[in-house]
């Protein structure tokens, strides 16, 4: 195997699928702790390797990185706020929680529908993004930068069912090993075609079905 062909194996193992797979599983219409579930051990895990690729494979530094790309920056201060906590500059600190996010419409009621979980990353400078986003630029900045070619296209999924009055959700024990609740936001798509945050504004039924 030439070096080529181990780095885009290696960028297969470690970055693509662990990517898709969250992807996948965020898809899923369940309840989880905002910050104990599966979902934030993968994101950390993926966070984790972003930061390291390059180097383990021959590749620049981060810190040489950190100027290049912000969103390979704020991956990278996730990755060490994971493993160091407490940051010596509290400025490159960076934390990670899921919420259930709904869209929102009106038809007499309000209507809401299940598009994904989300991963919020909250750093103290540089505010939220959505850790999904962020961790797709990132990769897409790190093949870039190694001269990794793929045919990877990623897209953070939404789903695109039926709007209703009514939700019906699920805490597992599959993807946490205790429920503390849930955070929910909701979006409405505005004249530009983009989610923006809104309130619910309306009533609604809401059903929790807990394995708990």
């Amino acid at each position: 195997m030439t070096k080529e062909q181990e780095l885009i194996l290696n960028f297969a193992t470690e970055i693509i699928r662990p990517w898709e797979e969250l992807n996948k599983e965020l898809s899923k219409e369940y309840s989880v702790s905002p910050q104990h579930s599966v979902y934030i051990n993968m994101a950390n895990a993926l966070a984790v390797s972003l930061k390291h690729l390059a180097e383990s494979n021959g590749g620049p530094k981060s810190s040489e990185l950190n100027k290049l790309s912000e969103d390979y920056l704020l991956i990278s201060d996730l990755a060490d706020t994971k493993k160091h906590g407490k940051r010596d500059n509290p400025l490159r600190s960076c934390k990670i929680s899921t919420a259930s996010l709904y869209e929102r419409k009106f038809d007499e009621v309000v209507l809401l529908r299940f598009l994904r979980n989300t991963i919020t990353m909250d750093h103290v400078t540089h505010g939220k993004r959505d850790f999904m986003h962020c961790a797709k630029e990132c990769a897409i900045f790190l093949a870039d930068q190694l001269k990794i070619q793929t045919d990877w296209k990623p897209i953070v999924f939404n789903n695109s069912g039926k709007f209703s009055n009514r939700i019906e959700t699920y805490a597992s024990k599959d993807n946490q090993v205790v429920f503390t609740g849930f955070n929910l936001h909701v979006v409405e798509l505005n004249e530009q075609n983009e989610f923006i945050a809104v309130d619910i504004n309306g009533t609604f039924e809401f059903h929790l079905i807990s394995e708990f």
